[in-house]
């Protein structure tokens, strides 16, 4: 007959065995790499652990104890891999496989005296008061797992709803820097139209105002009388001086409206890249709104994809002459496709 001492280790350890969430040393996110071995391992000491509770009082000192301290050590190598990264896991999964296995051998060791005894008092009243007691404990142990299974769901969710819409806003401020950018760069960029639309009118102006036709406008040439060489010479050499004049104003006024068209071009590119980007901030900002509202699954996806789509296609801005596109759903998530994945978001 076990006394009281070892009866009380026996229950701490039982305790502590109930208590240690196994589902996460087997650590199932690491696929192939999982420690799946260990859930037959915890239901077979689990089986021998409720059996021998059921007659512990009618066992040897050296077998409650034995039971036990296997159950002990076996949970023990169990948490030494809670804490482990991925690559420490793989590493100790190995060696804890084989360290609990010798555990496991010792209970099946000792496992015979308690059938023993268990086969004594199978049919009499204690062995089903015992084995109720011992159903009920097992069943307040699923529900104890289903509520945690539940609240991890539950923060699981929410976590996961936070991750979102801390990515959108995310998103959303990115959109909304580079809108704020494209509308400062769209200001620079007016400044420089205002600016060489006014040296194109000041030079025109000028050319307009100061243009002669007369010999004595150019002074090289009005010094010298070429009609003594032709008949004539001198309006022909007028024409030809008055030609290069032309063509170096006409060629510094086409210059000038270049330059304007260039401005005015990327003015127009500026104010369409602050458009969009507006549009798409907006649309996200729209969309962590509703995000909040109570909607089922499916509401949340179409209304991200819609989002999307919205972010995706060409909007008409009044800046370009392109027309509106309306990406389908495969296009959005083709889109998708370079986005990096959330782990690089900083």
């Amino acid at each position: 007959m076990a006394n009281k001492q070892y009866i009380d280790q026996f229950n701490s350890a039982l305790k502590g065995w109930k208590e240690f969430d196994f589902t996460n040393a087997i650590r199932r996110e690491l696929g192939a790499e999982a420690f799946v071995q260990l859930g037959p391992i915890v239901a077979k000491v689990s089986d021998m652990l409720a059996g021998t509770d059921l007659v512990k009082e009618d066992l040897s000192n050296d077998v409650v104890h034995n039971m036990g301290q296997y159950a002990l050590q076996i949970r023990g190598h169990c948490a030494g891999l809670l804490k482990a990264t991925p690559s420490e896991f793989i590493t100790r999964k190995t060696t804890a496989l084989q360290e609990i296995e010798k555990n496991l051998d010792g209970m099946r060791q000792v496992w015979p005296s308690v059938l023993a005894v268990l086969s004594a008092i199978n049919d009499s009243p204690e062995r089903r008061r015992l084995e109720l007691h011992a159903l009920e404990e097992r069943v307040q142990y699923v529900n104890r797992l289903i509520a945690d299974l539940d609240n991890k769901a539950e923060t699981f969710t929410k976590a996961t709803d936070a991750i979102s819409k801390s990515s959108i806003i995310k998103e959303e401020e990115v959109f909304s820097r580079d809108a704020a950018r494209f509308r400062s760069a769209s200001w620079i960029w007016l400044v420089f139209v205002v600016l060489f639309c006014g040296v194109f009118f000041l030079t025109l102006t000028l050319i307009l105002r100061n243009f002669c036709t007369e010999m004595i406008c150019y002074q090289k040439v009005g010094e010298i009388n070429y009609d003594g060489i032709c008949t004539d010479c001198n309006r022909s050499v007028l024409y030809l001086e008055m030609a290069k004049a032309i063509s170096f104003r006409v060629l510094l006024i086409s210059f000038i409206l270049f330059l304007v068209g260039v401005c005015v071009k990327n003015y127009y590119a500026a104010m369409h890249n602050y458009t969009i980007n507006t549009h798409k901030a907006n649309s996200l900002a729209a969309a962590r709104t509703m995000l909040g509202l109570n909607l089922s699954k499916q509401g949340h996806d179409q209304l991200m994809t819609m989002a999307a789509s919205a972010i995706f296609s060409h909007q008409s801005t009044g800046y370009n002459n392109k027309r509106p596109e309306n990406p389908g759903l495969g296009q959005v998530l083709g889109a998708f496709s370079g986005v990096k994945p959330p782990e690089e978001i900083k």
